[in-house]
Formats: structure tokens, sequence, C-alpha cells
């Protein structure tokens, strides 16, 4: 089994162990439980196995920035060789970090990506992960993804044509129903369309 870096407490190991053999998953777990933590385990677990080599965590606007200089770190065997990047616009060096992803190798690349720009499909940093999911076997993890409850928005719609091209698919959220149970149709829809079927009139 899986040797971790950090001992989980017994429920983030009962998490990993319930989902890290499975292709999709949602981590439906409340705020500070620590769900990050069992994402890098099973994202390491992976890619020890030779399942991916990439993964693309998808957060909100600073949130996702603290998945690169606090969670990976903290949680990743020194064992494992990896380069990681965040996409900020206009930032030159966190572009050439981003386009080192790209570089020949067997190690683990790692992307952060603000969930806001998927509003904007054909953005630079919505093509740099299309490329990355191209090129790699990769886990794409959407974090708070409440914010993909509307299945009508540019948004939703962008990141659930780019779950198409992902291995493995993560669904993150301690408040996954924030208005009406409608609001999970989506995020499930993310993660497989068989579970509710493709139509949202149907679901409702």
């Amino acid at each position: 089994m899986y040797q971790f870096h950090v001992e989980p407490y017994e429920h983030q190991r009962k998490a990993f162990e319930l989902s890290c053999e499975l292709d999709n998953y949602a981590l439906l777990m409340e705020m500070g439980t620590g769900k990050s933590k069992v994402i890098v385990d099973t994202a390491c677990y992976l890619y020890s196995k030779g399942r991916i080599n990439s993964v693309i965590i998808v957060a909100p606007k600073g949130v996702h920035s603290k998945w690169i200089s606090h969670d990976i770190p903290m949680n990743i065997p020194p064992s494992i060789e990896y380069d990681s990047a965040v996409w900020r616009s206009g930032d030159v060096k966190s572009k050439t970090n981003c386009e080192n992803l790209f570089r020949v190798g067997n190690h683990l690349r790692v992307l952060a990506v603000n969930i806001d720009v998927f509003s904007m499909p054909k953005s630079e940093p919505v093509s740099l992960v299309k490329r990355l999911l191209n090129a790699t076997d990769c886990m794409l993890v959407i974090d708070e993804s409440s914010r993909i409850k509307n299945p009508t928005a540019a948004r939703t719609k962008t990141i659930l044509k780019l779950g198409d091209m992902a291995k493995y698919k993560r669904i993150l959220s301690g408040t996954p129903i924030t208005n009406s149970v409608f609001d999970i149709y989506s995020q499930f829809l993310f993660l497989d369309s068989d579970i509710f079927g493709q139509s949202f009139i149907t679901f409702k």
C-alpha cells in the first residue's frame, strides 16, 4: 500500500482508500477536514503506479496558488520528482514555469489555475490546460466544485469539455448544494454523465 509522506488522520485515510483506485470521485468533506491532502496522496499514488504524470488543480483565485505553495510541497514524498506552476496572467515568470511543465521526463507535473479564467474558453490559460491534458495522463481536480453548479454558464461548459480529456477526475466541496438540490447536477456531470444523465431538464 502507499507510504504516506505525512500520516493522514483516520478520516483522510478512509477517503484515500475509498477513492484512490477509482477514475472519478467526489470528496464532499467539510471545510478544514483536509481534502487537499487526500488529493495529493491520491496523485502521488497514481503517479507511483504509472497511471498519471500530471495534475491540474482548478480552484478559486488565491486558493489555487496555495495548492502550489503549501499543499503540494507539504504532502508530496521527497522521492517524487515534480515540477509545479501557477498560472498568473501577465506574469512572465509564471508563464515560463507553466511552459516548463512540458519538458521531457518521467516527473510529475502540477498546474494550478484560477477557475474564473474558464469563463473565456479561448483564453491563454484554457489553451494551456488543453495542451497539458493532450500531452499527459492527467488527474483534473475541481476545488470548490459548487463554482460549476450552473450548467448553462460558460465556465461550466468549458470545464465539462476539458473533463472529457482527463484520465482521472475529482471534485472537492464542503458545500456542494448552496441553493437547491439542482446545484449538484453539473458537478456530477463533470465526473460521469452516467450518474444523472446528460439532460438537466430530465434531471429536474
